[in-house]
């Protein structure tokens, strides 16, 4: 591998504005840098979060720039890069740390980094360009999996043959009902809190005629409408709200609205119509093994002795 290596340290904004801009800078031409070359490798470390989200190269050497690039400094002392990110699958430079080679001091690593840049061994590269491989291999099959499974679930759902109702998200709501119903809750389909709500449930378990879970089965609809009638079933003092959520893309959205939604934060759960399915079966395999149970009388077979 030619040339050296440098994990240049910047913030989750300012790295974002390095890789459209192709420019990464600093306040003072500091160290080592100096030795910096066109083709030399670079790594993306990722201030604030302690992750590394990417590799890259020097395709330039090193000039003076005050033009405006990134919002809260000037960062004149630059370098024309090339880096591809990938937040999704970054690593925690933590779990590396003990095998870095340049970072002397493991208890506090990040003294290493205060001057913005830090030299790299090979070895120290390699390492992190393998993790990063791998980890960004493992979410791929994942994605292949989890799509499998989706689609597998749509059909496992549709061939239930004791539901009634016809639609992925109507089915999805039916399991619940009767899951509610076989646990011992007054079960409801399309409820809605008062006659005049402007809102209605897909389900809701009532507990003594009062409210305990309210659910919303998200599939090809509007998101932000299933949200405000959770928000209308927390207004109603249901104790749980859940969300099922049929398309896993949908969920990091999801979480980042809720993530300032004080309403619902601390009160939401988000399922997936796997986990409702397990539940379903499980709950429907316990019955049917409990209800026998409940009828069966002592009977002593002739022949056979108790002991």
């Amino acid at each position: 591998m030619p040339g050296n290596v440098w994990l240049l340290v910047a913030n989750k904004d300012n790295w974002l504005r390095c890789q459209e801009a192709g420019l990464w800078g600093l306040e003072q031409k500091r160290g080592q840098i100096s030795q910096a070359r066109i083709g030399d490798r670079i790594v993306a470390y990722i201030s604030g979060e302690a992750i590394i989200a990417g590799i890259g190269e020097i395709t330039s050497e090193g000039f003076v720039d005050r033009s405006s690039v990134w919002k809260d400094r000037v960062y004149p002392y630059r370098w024309r890069i090339r880096i591809e990110l990938d937040f999704a699958n970054a690593i925690d430079i933590r779990q590396l740390v003990q095998n870095l080679s340049a970072f002397t001091v493991k208890d506090r690593f990040s003294v290493h980094l205060r001057a913005g840049v830090l030299r790299l061994g090979p070895e120290d590269f390699e390492l992190i360009a393998t993790r990063l491989t791998q980890k960004k291999s493992l979410a791929a099959k994942k994605q292949v999996v989890e799509a499998s499974m989706t689609t597998d679930v749509r059909q496992e759902v549709q061939d239930i043959p004791e539901l009634q109702t016809g639609t992925f998200h109507d089915r999805i709501a039916e399991m619940l009902y009767l899951v509610g119903l076989q646990i011992g809750y007054d079960s409801r389909q399309r409820y809605k809190v008062i006659p005049t709500s402007p809102y209605e449930f897909d389900v809701a378990w009532l507990d003594k005629g009062g409210p305990h879970v309210a659910v919303e089965v998200q599939d090809g609809g509007n998101l932000m409408e299933a949200l405000e009638r959770l928000r209308h079933a927390r207004d109603f003092n249901f104790r749980k709200v859940v969300l099922v959520l049929a398309n896993k893309a949908e969920l990091e959205r999801t979480r980042k609205i809720l993530q300032f939604d004080e309403k619902l934060k601390h009160w939401i759960d988000i399922w997936s119509p796997e986990s409702v399915l397990r539940l379903y079966r499980h709950c429907v395999s316990f019955h049917g093994l409990l209800q026998p149970f409940e009828k069966s009388t002592y009977r002593e077979e002739p022949g056979v002795e108790l002991t």
